[in-house]
């Protein structure tokens, strides 16, 4: 009989990871459990567990529940064993994430500073990873990588970042991967979005998904079977380029994004200039007749944009997220409304709109990516 060793070492490896993300999710449980929970015998549990333990990922504690006779052993999940850290560009700020193994945020930082030059941003991130674990005390082998938010096009063919919103262009990620000591993880914002976002939606809405990211540009991400679609060369979803008029720049962009909103107010305005998006919306909320009539305008776009998207991918849900979000949830029923009934699309009753809860989704979505691979079952070789 020949024994395939290969298979024997994936088998392991499965076995253990089964084993932590059991463990993740449940917090503590005893050997018996798991091996019941898991169909694998009590001494393939134990060869695990020791392993674990001497990655510090696992202690063996004695249970706090006593039922007559010697205390059973529990094994406790370390959450703190290892971090992962996310990383958002914006165009004034840099947002720095980091979770712990239960995706709790063990540390928040936004930098007011501003890059157009990645390999300027890239040193600085580095160095600033490098306090962040020093002050905290962190070694950097209990780092298990940084995923990084990019405001833009990623040609996935080139591992490229062709364009974004932030002035950085034209970057080759393939030059970075041997810089540093950890993993680097690069994707979409949008994409990252859904990635988080789907851990809070229901199984219905989450199987088809459209995210639209309303920031200083508009971009998307498609979800389809519970899967990220990202294109043939990653530049699926980028909504902001569609075309609303067949000739000149008539761009949904041009209406929906929170850059070109404050530009065209004060293009418009007369009296009163405004420097950013937060200064728009209080004109809004105080009724400001120019402000309301944008509003009226990317409302009518919105609602376009979401009528051709349905025509075209029939979700079961619109998810509206970034920092023109909580404006629009405003207007939920007026975007509602046009949809269903001014525009008459025939299914679109079935359809629902759903807001982001947090403007910074995927910076939590880019730390998740490291942790994502360490958690990954790989059963493709088996």
């Amino acid at each position: 009989m020949t024994v395939n060793r290969n298979k024997i070492s994936i088998i392991k490896e499965l076995n253990k990871n089964k084993i932590i993300n059991l463990l993740a999710s449940h917090g503590e449980m005893t050997k018996f459990d798991i091996s019941n929970k898991l169909g694998i015998s009590i001494p393939t549990v134990t060869t695990n567990i020791n392993r674990l333990k001497s990655l510090n990922l696992v202690h063996e504690l004695e249970s706090t529940i006593y039922t007559g006779g010697r205390k059973p052993k529990v094994i406790h999940f370390n959450s703190n064993a290892r971090i992962s850290i996310g990383i958002r560009i914006t165009l004034y700020n840099i947002d720095i994430v980091m979770l712990n193994l239960k995706k709790d945020i063990v540390y928040i930082e936004s930098c007011k500073i501003k890059f157009t030059d990645f390999n300027e941003f890239m040193k600085w991130s580095s160095e600033k990873i490098d306090s962040i674990l020093e002050e905290k005390n962190i070694p950097k082998k209990n780092l298990l990588g940084v995923g990084i938010s990019i405001p833009g096009i990623i040609n996935k063919n080139t591992n490229t970042i062709e364009y974004t919103n932030v002035g950085i262009s034209n970057a080759n990620l393939d030059f970075y991967n041997d810089m540093y000591e950890y993993n680097v993880y690069y994707e979409n914002e949008a994409n990252l979005s859904i990635l988080n976002e789907k851990n809070y939606i229901d199984d219905k809405n989450k199987q088809n998904l459209l995210f639209l990211s309303i920031n200083i540009g508009l971009g998307g991400g498609i979800l389809i079977n519970n899967e990220i679609y990202s294109g043939s060369s990653g530049r699926s979803g980028e909504f902001g380029h569609m075309k609303l008029m067949g000739k000149g720049k008539d761009y949904l962009d041009d209406y929906l994004s929170t850059s070109n909103i404050v530009k065209t107010y004060n293009l418009k305005s007369k009296t009163n200039q405004i420097e950013t998006f937060k200064e728009f919306e209080q004109l809004v909320i105080n009724k400001n007749k120019l402000a309301l009539s944008l509003m009226d305008t990317a409302i009518e776009r919105l609602a376009l944009c979401i009528y051709n998207l349905i025509a075209i991918f029939d979700p079961s849900s619109i998810l509206i997220g970034g920092e023109f979000s909580f404006l629009l949830r405003l207007y939920k029923e007026d975007i509602i409304k046009l949809i269903q009934e001014d525009i008459k699309l025939p299914y679109s009753s079935s359809i629902e709109v759903l807001f982001s809860k947090d403007i910074k989704s995927d910076l939590i979505g880019a730390a998740l990516l490291p942790l994502n691979e360490f958690f990954k079952l790989d059963l493709q070789d088996i």
